[in-house]
């Protein structure tokens, strides 16, 4: 404790906390989403320039009321204070929008539809009833908001005028069962492994061979640097990687579920691991790098025909019951 080095790294500590978080992810939103480990060096030592300066510049001097009075401080402090909440709250009322972005269908005084994407997404809930007794197939989707996802993409895409769509969000509950009982094939909206596939079928008297397992999906860490790092004319055709650990998980549930595993993954991406950030209309595809918007929907439900396991799915198994005899 007593090393020049330690001593300085404590006095300038205050200030290395305000400017690390701000640095990091002005610079993830500006540069790329995913940092280095080279890069995290160069910035760490940029972040040690920038908190001595501040600790000499704005700390020391503020802290000495010779140079800087209490009245003055105040002065200073409240003007700060009025201008950043003045600022904050035209953004605020401007529901965040300060620029067009047709991207997103986001524009300059159209600010009523704030949350509209988690609005769509959830939109699903007005499906978790129970079956009718219509002549349609009655598919029953269960799953997280990625199963909701997977809904919306059956939706946008014309599937509820052959099959009968039916949400739940939980696996345990007796609606479930009870839905289980009448569906004639069901759709796991989201990638589980083959123990807790086994538990659910022994559970519900279910062939699993009749089941279908939806894949994961991803679009990157975030969408705000493609904004801020491309033009309208290039940004259309921007690939984006996705986080690491969704390959090689993506992966391992299709070699666990084989034939019955709808590979959205696989459906995106090209010979470099990148997928696309927008449509060929371009238009955002999510708008959260997980879930889909509804242009999201459309394009990535378009394309569910080119999985082989989704098209047999589809095509073959919806004429058979899915319950064991």
């Amino acid at each position: 404790l007593e090393n020049k080095v330690v001593q300085f790294i404590g006095k300038i500590s205050y200030s290395l906390y305000l400017w690390h978080h701000l640095v990091f992810c002005i610079f993830r939103l500006t540069y790329q989403p995913i940092i280095t480990t080279p890069q995290y060096l160069l910035l760490t030592c940029f972040i040690i320039c920038l908190a001595t300066t501040s600790y000499y510049l704005i700390e020391q001097p503020f802290r000495n009321k010779q140079l800087v009075s209490t009245k003055l401080l105040l002065i200073i402090t409240a003007t700060l204070s009025i201008v950043l909440v003045s600022t904050a709250g035209y953004i605020y009322e401007q529901k965040g929008v300060v620029k067009n972005i047709p991207e997103m269908d986001i524009y300059l005084g159209k600010t009523t539809n704030t949350n509209s994407y988690i609005t769509y997404n959830e939109r699903v809930y007005k499906l978790d009833v129970p079956f009718t007794n219509t002549r349609k197939k009655k598919l029953l989707v269960v799953g997280n908001s990625y199963a909701r996802d997977f809904v919306n993409m059956l939706v946008e895409n014309n599937y509820t005028d052959s099959f009968e769509i039916s949400f739940k969000a939980k696996f345990k509950t007796a609606e479930t069962k009870q839905r289980i009982t009448q569906a004639e094939f069901v759709i796991i909206g989201c990638p589980i492994d083959s123990v807790y596939l086994n538990k659910f079928c022994n559970a519900n008297m279910l062939d699993k061979n009749k089941i279908l397992i939806v894949g994961t999906k991803n679009f990157g860490s975030n969408i705000s640097w493609l904004f801020n790092t491309t033009t309208p004319n290039t940004r259309c055709d921007a690939r984006v990687a996705m986080e690491p650990n969704y390959i090689p998980a993506n992966n391992w549930y299709k070699k666990q579920h084989s034939k019955r595993y709808v590979d959205v993954i696989g459906l995106l991406i090209d010979q470099n691991n990148q997928v696309p950030a927008f449509t060929p209309q371009c238009k955002l595809l999510s708008q959260d790098c997980k879930h889909l918007t509804k242009y999201g929907a459309q394009y990535l439900g378009s394309l569910l025909r080119k999985d082989s396991v989704f098209n047999h799915f589809i095509t073959h198994l919806s004429q058979y019951n899915i319950h064991n005899k």
